[in-house]
Parts: structure tokens; C-alpha cells; sequence
């Protein structure tokens, strides 16, 4: 008899059918063509702004009396994308075997984040679900919020780009060839800078396919390498290292971990397990190498706030707080005090950022189209004169 079951691994396949009592012959994974927003998941995955969604409405729901089953099948028929709609359907499925809400949501790791499915453990063991649930909603729009501001934010200097882009290729491309060749039949030559720029453009429509092949491996070999340990330690370090990249990067960060242990504080989360879910969500390499020290620092027996004022990324204001916080029995009200800090400093710092790139962004590719057009001009002057 053959069977098909949806298992994340092998061995946690093999599991579920010993504890079905069935006798293994064996094991096989299906190959089959992956959806849309397997192949595409930035563009079809579940966003962490719908799990915002469906943890208000959850929540909602939840306080009207109505049961937990229900309420997801409530929300899983009216879930606006299909991915989201089969994640659903998947935890519906494992809650009408017996498997409790915060398990059936943890073999969704991409979609539930770790911070979310802790705070449904607690809801599960104090009985109170559904402020959880909105608790994780709070939490996590905040970092939705952030994370637009910083795409708002790299709109403009982006769609600038490819408008300076697509008149330059305009320009390359079909005027200055039929300058070029109007130029010829009067007998004339063409400066020094438009011949330039002309073989230039030669040289591209030549050798494209070079050029893209280049930059497609180099982008390759340069995201493998951001994928282990040392080169993303490098290019976490690079980025902030940066001028003004690095202030927002480093407030937005900061901001992200005092919101991050404001919301487990809250819900009674210890220090040590609530530093442990912020390192698993925590992207950066250094933050994350920082924050265990912080942990191993703790368990050696020291603070919370001597940990953090012996790790050099975080600012020094961070750990007295955290101290008076710790001496006043205020710990979570502090720490939430700096996540509104860190979150002003970081609009403050995307503000400064901006301040600078919308004019340089200006200003070179202004100059780099200026330099096109009078490359086109002058020739053009030089024709005029040779006819009069």
C-alpha cells in the first residue's frame, strides 16, 4: 500500500507512520513542480504583514467566545493569498489530530516567526491565547513598519536610477549612432568626447552578453560568500561601518531587539530564553555574536545590564537603563523606552540618510546625462558651422 504525507523532513515522515502503526517498506520524497510562492516568495509568499493580519483577527475573534478550530477555518477561507490559505489549511489539518496551536504553527518556521510561536506557547499555558495573539501583532507590526519605511525610503533614488539609466541607453543607442552617421555623410569628424562615448556604446552592444555573464557571477559568488559565517560577519561589519547607512542600520537594529525583549518581558518570558528567540530572529551576524555574549555573560552569573555594557556595539545608555531598570523592579517599562528611543533615532538617522542621496543621487547622474548631451551637442554645433 502506498501512502503520501506532508512531513518537513525524512525522519519525522518515518515517525508518523510508526505511530500509525504501519510497517515501513519505504520512504521516497515526492518530486513535484513548486507553487508560485515556493518559486517566488518574495513576490507570493505569506509576508509578515499578513501574519499581522491574521493575528488581529485571530485575536478578535478569539475574544468574541468563538473556538480556536473555528475561528482558523473562519480565517483560511477568507485569507486574501493562496500560500497563506494552504499554511492554514496545514495547521487546521494538525489541530484535528491533537496537535496544540503553537506546534501545528512551528513547522512553518518561514511564515511564523520565533518570537510569535513563544508567545503562543504562553497563551496555550495561561489560557489568555488571544492577547497573545495581539500582543505578537503589535510586535510584529513594528517591525513591518520599520522595515517600509526603509523600502519608502529607497523608492525614489531607485526609480531615479532607472529613468537616468533608460535615457542613457536612449541616448547610446539611437541618438548618437544616428548623429554619427550623419555626421559622416557631411564629411565631418566627430570630437574627441562623442567618439568616445560612441565605441563605448559599441563596445557594450558588442560584448553585453560578457558583461551581464560577469556581473551575474560575481553577484553569485558574492552572495555565497555573505552566506557563511565569516563573510556575513564582513558584510554586516562593512554595512555599519558606514557613515550614515550604518547609524539607521545600527538604531533600526537596536530598535528591533529592545522591541523584541519588551514584548517577551511583557509576557513573562525569562532573560536568558527571551535573548535566546531574539538571537534565532536576529539577521545581523554582529548583533547576534554580541547577544551571546550578553548570554553567556548572564550565565556566568553577571546582570543583564553589566552584560550589555561589556559588549561594545551597544550604546552605553542601553545598560544604565537596563540597570534602573533592574534596581526599580521597571525592567520591561525601560527597556520598552528604549525600543521608542531606538525607533525615533532610526527615523532620524533614514532622514539624515535621505538628506544625502537624493542630492548626490541628483547631482551624478545629472552630470553623467549633462556629459551625454553635450556630447551630443557639440557635434551638432560643429555641423552648423560646417554648413554655413
Amino acid at each position: 500500500m502506498e501512502r503520501v504525507i506532508e512531513a518537513p523532513s525524512e525522519r519525522v515522515a518515518e515517525e508518523m507512520l510508526w505511530q500509525s502503526n504501519l510497517t515501513i517498506v519505504k520512504v521516497e520524497k515526492r518530486r513535484q513542480l513548486p507553487t508560485l510562492d515556493e518559486a517566488v516568495p518574495t513576490l507570493f509568499g505569506v509576508k509578515p504583514a499578513d501574519v499581522v493580519t491574521f493575528s488581529r483577527q485571530m485575536s478578535t475573534i478569539l475574544e468574541s467566545g468563538i473556538g480556536i478550530l473555528q475561528a482558523l477555518e473562519v480565517l483560511q477561507e477568507q485569507a486574501p493569498k493562496a500560500s497563506f490559505k494552504r499554511v492554514l489549511r496545514r495547521v487546521i489539518e494538525d489541530l484535528q489530530t491533537g496537535t496544540l496551536f503553537s506546534e501545528a504553527c512551528a513547522k512553518h518556521p518561514t511564515v511564523f516567526p520565533p518570537v510569535f510561536l513563544r508567545l503562543m506557547k504562553i497563551g496555550e499555558g495561561t489560557g489568555n491565547l488571544a492577547l497573545m495573539l495581539k500582543q505578537a501583532a503589535e510586535y510584529m507590526e513594528k517591525q513591518v513598519i520599520l522595515m517600509r519605511k526603509l523600502r519608502n525610503a529607497m523608492a525614489y533614488p531607485a526609480v531615479v536610477m532607472v529613468i537616468a539609466l533608460f535615457a542613457v541607453f536612449v541616448l547610446l543607442n539611437f541618438v548618437l549612432p544616428a548623429l554619427s552617421r550623419l555626421f559622416r555623410e557631411f564629411g565631418g569628424q566627430l570630437p574627441l568626447i562623442t567618439r568616445l562615448l560612441l565605441q563605448g556604446a559599441d563596445f557594450l552592444r558588442a560584448f553585453i552578453w560578457a558583461v551581464v555573464l560577469v556581473a551575474a557571477v560575481f553577484a553569485v559568488l558574492v552572495w555565497r560568500y555573505s552566506k557563511t559565517r565569516r563573510g556575513s560577519r564582513q558584510m554586516a561589519w562593512l554595512l555599519l561601518s558606514m557613515p550614515l547607512l550604518g547609524n539607521f542600520l545600527k538604531s533600526s537594529q537596536l530598535a528591533g531587539l529592545t522591541r523584541s525583549m519588551t514584548t517577551l518581558f511583557g509576557a513573562g518570558v525569562s532573560v536568558t530564553e527571551s535573548l535566546d528567540l531574539t538571537i534565532r530572529s536576529s539577521e545581523n551576524t554582529i548583533l547576534r555574536e554580541a547577544l551571546e555574549g550578553v548570554r553567556s555573560d548572564i550565565l556566568a552569573g553577571k546582570s543583564l545590564s553589566e552584560a550589555f555594557q561589556t559588549q561594545p556595539l551597544f550604546p552605553r545608555l542601553l545598560g544604565q537603563m537596563i540597570a534602573v531598570g533592574e534596581e526599580t523592579g521597571r525592567l520591561a517599562v525601560n527597556v520598552e523606552g528604549m525600543a521608542t528611543f531606538y525607533e525615533e533615532e532610526a527615523d532620524r538617522a533614514m532622514s539624515a540618510l535621505l538628506g544625502i542621496i537624493e542630492p548626490a543621487l541628483i547631482i551624478s547622474i545629472g552630470g553623467f546625462v549633462g556629459f551625454i548631451g553635450i556630447s551630443v551637442i557639440t557635434p551638432i554645433y560643429s555641423l552648423i558651422q560646417q554648413v554655413r
